[in-house]
C-alpha cells in the first residue's frame, strides 16, 4: 500500500493511523486504571471498602496481564496474514525465493518474560495510583534503557543524552512527590510502594528492549511477528504464574490473586466492568495494529507529541470523570461508592511541572531540542538506541516497547 499509494493518500492514512494510536493508547490507559476501581461480586462473600454488600474492587494485576496477552496475541494474525500476502506476489513475479521464512518462535522466549514482569509490576503499581501519574512514572523507562544499552549493548551516549536523562530524572521526582503527598493520605505506604513497582517495571521493560536487541534483532522479524509472538509466549507464562499465584496464600480470597474469583467476577459483574475489560482488550489489539503499521514511518517529534498528547488526555479525561461524578455532594471526596478519575489536588501543579520536565528530558533525548553548547552525532542514527527505530520514547506501549 505504502509503496503504490500517492503522496496525499499516504498523508491521509497516517494521520488516521496516529489517531488512532492516541485514542486507543488513551482508552487503553484509563480502562485498565477503571478496571481496578470497579467493585464486583466476591467468590467468598467478602465486603471490601466502598463496595456493596459481598463486593470489592477487581485489584487484579496478573489476570489483567492474560488480558492483555491475549490481546497481543491476536497481532500474530496480522503477520500471518502478511507472510501470505508477501508469497502470494513473490509467486505473480516467479520470485518466490525472495520471502523469507518466519523467525524462529523461540527467540521471542526471553524478551516476553520481561514482559510479562514489566506488565504485571506495572499493574501493581496501577493499583495505588491515578492512571496519569502511572503514564508519567512509565517514562523512567529513558533512563533504564541507556544504563542498559551502555552496560550491555556497549551503545555510546552523548552528553546530551545525560543531560537529557538528569532532566527526566528530575521529572520523575516531581511527579512520584506529587502522587506521594496527594494520593498518599493514610494510605501513602502504599502510593509509596506502587512508584517502586512502576520503577521496578519499568527496568523489565528496558530489559526486553535490550534482551530483543540481543536475541531478535538478527532475525529482522517484522514488528507483528514479535508482538504477536511476544503475546503467545506471555498467555503460555500466565498460565503458569495464574495458578501459582492461587496456590500462595495472600488477601484474595486466601490467594494472592485468586484467578477463580477473577472468574467469577468477571461472569457475575455489573455491566461496566466488563465493558471495561472487553474494551480493554479491543483497545490492545488495535493499539498495537496501529503501531505495527506506522512502525519506522513516525519521526521523534510524532512520537514524543503521541506519548505527551496522550497523558495530556488520560489527565484531562481522570478530571472530568471525577468533577462530574463528584457532584455537588462530593460523594467521591468522602468515598461513597464506587468513583474514577482523580480531583485536581494540592500538589496537581507539581505533578504537571513534572511532566513538563519528563516531555523536555524526551525531547532533548531524541535530538528534537538541540540545545547549544552539546556536542551531536553528524548522523542523527548513528547513536542506536535500545528501541527499534534509534530512540528511546517517553512511554512505553502497553506490553511493547518498540512501538511507541
Amino acid at each position: 500500500f505504502w509503496a503504490h499509494a500517492s503522496p496525499e493518500m499516504v498523508a491521509t492514512w497516517k494521520i488516521i493511523l496516529v489517531v488512532g494510536m492516541l485514542i486507543t493508547g488513551t482508552v487503553n490507559t484509563l480502562t485498565k486504571k477503571f478496571q481496578f476501581q470497579t467493585c464486583a461480586q466476591s467468590i467468598s462473600g467478602h465486603t471490601g471498602p466502598g463496595c456493596l454488600t459481598h463486593e470489592e474492587v477487581f485489584d487484579k494485576p496478573w489476570t489483567q496481564s492474560l488480558v492483555m496477552f491475549v490481546g497481543e496475541a491476536s497481532v500474530i494474525s496480522l503477520f500471518w496474514r502478511q507472510l501470505r500476502q508477501s508469497r502470494a506476489l513473490a509467486l505473480l513475479d516467479d520470485e518466490p525465493d525472495l520471502v523469507r521464512p518466519p523467525s524462529p518462535f523461540r527467540i521471542f522466549a526471553i524478551p516476553a518474560v520481561c514482559d510479562a514482569l514489566a506488565t504485571g509490576l506495572a499493574g501493581m503499581g496501577m493499583l495505588y495510583v491515578s492512571a496519569a501519574v502511572w503514564q508519567m512514572l512509565r517514562g523512567s523507562v529513558i533512563f533504564f534503557a541507556s544504563v542498559f544499552s551502555v552496560i550491555f549493548l556497549k551503545k555510546q551516549l552523548f552528553a546530551f543524552h545525560w543531560a537529557a536523562i538528569s532532566i527526566s530524572v528530575a521529572g520523575l521526582t516531581m511527579v512520584g512527590l506529587a502522587a506521594l503527598w496527594d494520593e498518599g493520605g493514610p494510605e501513602k505506604q502504599n502510593v509509596g510502594l506502587g512508584v517502586l513497582f512502576i520503577f521496578l517495571s519499568q527496568a523489565f521493560a528496558a530489559a526486553q528492549m535490550v534482551t530483543e536487541e540481543i536475541y531478535v534483532k538478527s532475525y529482522d522479524a517484522p514488528p507483528s511477528q514479535i508482538v504477536g509472538s511476544e503475546g503467545l509466549w506471555g498467555v503460555l507464562y500466565m498460565a503458569i504464574l495464574l495458578p501459582i499465584f492461587f496456590l500462595f496464600p495472600g488477601t484474595d480470597n486466601g490467594s494472592y490473586e485468586n484467578f477463580g474469583d477473577s472468574l467469577f467476577k468477571m461472569a457475575r459483574s455489573p455491566l461496566p466492568l466488563d465493558i471495561f475489560i472487553v474494551v480493554y482488550l479491543v483497545s490492545i489489539a488495535f493499539y498495537n495494529f496501529f503501531g505495527v503499521t506506522v512502525a519506522g514511518r513516525l519521526s521523534a517529534v510524532h512520537r514524543t507529541l503521541i506519548d505527551a498528547l496522550r497523558t495530556t488526555v488520560v489527565w484531562m479525561v481522570e478530571l472530568v470523570i471525577f468533577v462530574i461524578q463528584d457532584g455537588s455532594g462530593g460523594a467521591c471526596r468522602e468515598k461513597r461508592g464506587t468513583c474514577y478519575g482523580v480531583p485536581w489536588a494540592t500538589y496537581s501543579w507539581l505533578q504537571l511541572l513534572g511532566f513538563v520536565f519528563l516531555l523536555l528530558g524526551t525531547l532533548i533525548y531524541n535530538s528534537v531540542i538541540k540545545v547549544p553548547g552539546f556536542r551531536y552525532p553528524q548522523d542523527p542514527k548513528s547513536f542506536e538506541g535500545p528501541a527499534d527505530d534509534g530512540a528511546v520514547s517517553l512511554q512505553v506501549p502497553e506490553g511493547s516497547p518498540r512501538l511507541q
